[in-house]
């Protein structure tokens, strides 16, 4: 019929959704995959589409930002190195003098403007009706958690029971890796490591690589962040390996340990990069790739460790970097950065359900600075012990972490063919003791 609006503009969703369902009974309704095949960072939208105080808010920040922009507008300082702002840094909450007259109508009238244009109303739902009384009924149902895939690929749902009883049995019951504290004693080791690390950052103030603005953020956020010093353990599930596996993660962005390895992360990151394997993300590596003409006589070759993070000794690993950095560092930038290492590395604590572990071997995944530690231990110990061994045959050699590419020399003569050896696609076991 003429005039008639298309279905579609009132039901259009998104395509290639992906939702995984691992529940032993597959209790989760099958219609569920069209809400949370959106993935884990899908928002639905309100019933109202803002508030009031969200505006009022708004308005104060940048009235605010305004009130900066003016009173600082005649400042000529500028940086000698045009560095940016530091990231490690508490935020301010000054506010300078009211500017002159005229400024202020001007910023008054502009913010009536605006406020005539934000007034709470009924948000338009981007969920049918039925996919809302769906997710109501998933976030209701105790037996039932929805888990992050590994590898980004999408939601993961999975028993509440058969979940803990992954963590416990993979992980946390393994008590070489993993030590139950109670609650008492973990406050008591929280509150002495409180007083650990604000000694540290008095002890350490004459590093040049620890700012006056490191300070102040490392102590407010220990101050802020005692109340509840723990990170937290979660799992996210391998759904891409067969037999179905879980990676353990810690969150510890409220921990105690969590802004001073904010600091050695910041610190360490440098260095990682500048190792010669090192490249930066995905793009790069295409692109030095892309780069390669291979001859005859070459393989590719990719691997990844097992286990890689946990299987990584933390004497043996401050020793290694500290040894390394001290080529390069004078001995107070050193002396810092090997007692931060020491203090994140043995306190990293997390709560999972009503247990508190400690983690004593490894480089806890999720700790802040625990990607760059991998990456610079593995880099230390790849130049000392395995390129000196197999370097002649490596054409090209690149990792990240745990994962691998090369171009592999069979032959001294590249016009020599390759001949088809045995290879299976399963990875590489490293391990590193």
């Amino acid at each position: 019929m003429l005039g008639e609006t298309p279905t579609g503009v009132y039901f259009a969703h998104f395509t290639n959704k992906q939702f995984h369902d691992f529940t032993t009974k597959k209790i989760i309704p099958a219609a569920a995959s069209t809400v949370l095949g959106f993935g884990m960072k899908f928002i639905p939208v309100p019933k109202k589409s803002i508030r009031q105080d969200d505006v009022d808010e708004c308005i104060r920040r940048f009235e605010r930002d305004f009130f900066l922009k003016v009173f600082f507008a005649d400042d000529d300082y500028t940086s000698d190195d045009d560095e940016p702002l530091e990231k490690l840094r508490v935020t301010s909450k000054w506010t300078p003098q009211q500017p002159p007259l005229s400024v202020s109508n001007r910023l008054g009238k502009f913010e009536q403007a605006i406020s005539a244009h934000f007034k709470p109303k009924r948000g338009r739902s981007n969920l049918t009706k039925f996919q809302a009384r769906i997710l109501q009924e998933i976030r209701g149902n105790e037996n039932i958690i929805i888990a992050h895939a590994d590898k980004n690929l999408g939601p993961v749902g999975v028993d509440t029971e058969m979940y803990i009883r992954w963590a416990l049995d993979e992980h946390l019951l393994d008590t070489s890796t993993y030590v139950q504290e109670t609650e008492e004693e973990a406050r008591v080791a929280a509150h002495d490591l409180f007083r650990e690390i604000y000694q540290w950052t008095r002890t350490h103030q004459v590093c040049d690589s620890l700012k006056e603005d490191h300070l102040k953020y490392i102590r407010h956020w220990i101050n802020k962040n005692l109340a509840d010093p723990f990170g937290y353990f979660y799992l996210t599930i391998k759904i891409h390996k067969g037999p179905l596996s879980t990676r353990p993660v810690c969150s510890d962005c409220t921990s105690l340990v969590h802004p001073l390895g904010k600091w050695l992360d910041q610190v360490l990151q440098p260095v990682t990069a500048s190792q010669p394997f090192y490249f930066k993300d995905s793009f790069t590596l295409k692109e030095e790739i892309s780069k390669l003409t291979l001859p005859a006589n070459s393989s590719i070759i990719t691997f990844d460790a097992v286990a890689m993070y946990t299987n990584i000794d933390i004497d043996d690993c401050i020793i290694r970097i500290m040894g390394f950095l001290s080529t390069i560092w004078d001995k107070y930038e050193c002396k810092a950065v090997e007692e931060a290492m020491n203090i994140v590395m043995r306190n990293n604590r997390m709560r999972f359900g009503d247990l508190i572990v400690r983690q004593i071997r490894g480089v806890a995944m999720g700790m802040s600075p625990a990607p760059t530690i991998a990456n610079l231990f593995v880099a230390i110990y790849e130049n000392e012990h395995i390129i000196p061994l197999v370097g002649k045959y490596l054409m090209f050699y690149r990792r990240f972490i745990d994962d691998g590419f090369a171009v592999w020399l069979h032959d001294c003569d590249p016009n020599t063919p390759t001949q088809k050896i045995g290879m299976t696609s399963r990875p590489s076991a490293m391990r590193w003791a």
